[in-house]
């Protein structure tokens, strides 16, 4: 007897991952989750360059300013507990002067501006369909940054609002870069601070917007993450200490099924050999004076330098 439902996951040609491709990832904390195993197998990656992003709304917004070049301007931070920062980024990026936050925020977006034009696929992870909105303007805000609720209005957004959203991220991503795949997945991690009910009608409101957005478009993939922890792995042992996120096994068995979907079966060989690398480099030898341990070593660098033919702008600083 089978105990399990097993997700079906179909897969689409023209999607197929390699060391050729560059990935640029945003949205939810999931994204970040696909983005750190990008990174340890040396995809050309580059995730959440701004942080964390949950609704469709905000991540639209922030593509537009990334693919138009919008440069942030002082009107667009404001000082609060003693740091300066944006209602359309993350905390990650606030800065205790004015100075240094637009310096950081504006050379990170040069970045991502950069590395969108030219990457393969563009990987989007929507966490929810809530969003909390400035009354004095109705402005949705990517973060309250702790400002009392007081100040914001909090709504649904409806499929309608949803749509908009990513017929624009759409427009936007085919206006710089055409030939770009877009990978959209619903993050698995539940928004229980909004309630029960309210996540499961977020989760829903956003899986029905998606799909019937997506259903004619040959550049969109839908990867189900939510549906893998949801209706495969069920069970809390499939979760870290707070319930809510997706622990290191549900996240490897994730990645797993990505990978079997969606990286080209000739890259696995070189993925298990990044892999190998790694564990090596994390060996620690009782006799680091030891020939053997002196050989070991040069047999590693050999191996890494083997893998730059393979993988281009490897950085063996980060192994």
């Amino acid at each position: 007897m089978d105990f399990r439902t097993r997700i079906s996951i179909s897969e689409k040609g023209d999607s197929k991952l390699n060391y050729n491709s560059k990935l640029f990832g945003i949205g939810s904390c999931f994204a970040e989750n696909l983005g750190d195993k990008l990174d340890y197998f040396q995809f050309q990656n580059l995730t959440n360059p701004f942080g964390v992003i949950f609704n469709p709304n905000s991540i639209c917004r922030l593509l537009d300013r990334i693919v138009n070049s919008e440069l942030f301007k002082e009107e667009d931070c404001f000082f609060f507990n003693d740091q300066w920062q944006s209602y359309e980024l993350h905390s990650r990026m606030n800065a205790i002067t004015r100075e240094e936050f637009l310096n950081k925020a504006n050379s990170t977006l040069t970045i991502a501006h950069n590395f969108i034009k030219s990457c393969t696929h563009l990987v989007l992870t929507l966490g929810t369909a809530w969003v909390y909105e400035l009354k004095d303007n109705s402005v949705t805000v990517a973060n309250c940054h702790k400002v009392p609720q007081d100040k914001f209005l909090k709504r649904l957004l409806s499929k309608d609002e949803i749509q908009d959203s990513l017929s624009k991220i759409n427009d936007l991503i085919r206006a710089i870069n055409n030939e770009a795949i877009i990978i959209y997945t619903i993050s698995p991690v539940r928004h229980l601070k909004d309630g029960f009910v309210e996540n499961n009608i977020s989760k829903s409101q956003l899986l029905v917007a998606s799909y019937e957005f997506t259903e004619q478009l040959s550049h969109w993939y839908y990867f189900p993450s939510y549906e893998i922890l949801m209706d495969d792995l069920r069970d809390y042992r499939f979760y870290a200490e707070d319930m809510l996120h997706p622990n290191s096994i549900a996240i490897d068995y994730v990645w797993e099924k990505f990978s079997n979907t969606l990286i080209a079966k000739d890259v696995v060989n070189l993925m298990k050999k990044v892999d190998s690398i790694r564990k090596r480099k994390r060996h620690i030898p009782f006799n680091p004076d030891t020939e053997s341990h002196k050989e070991f070593l040069k047999k590693l660098e050999i191996d890494i330098e083997s893998l730059k033919q393979f993988i281009p702008n490897l950085e063996t600083d980060n192994f």
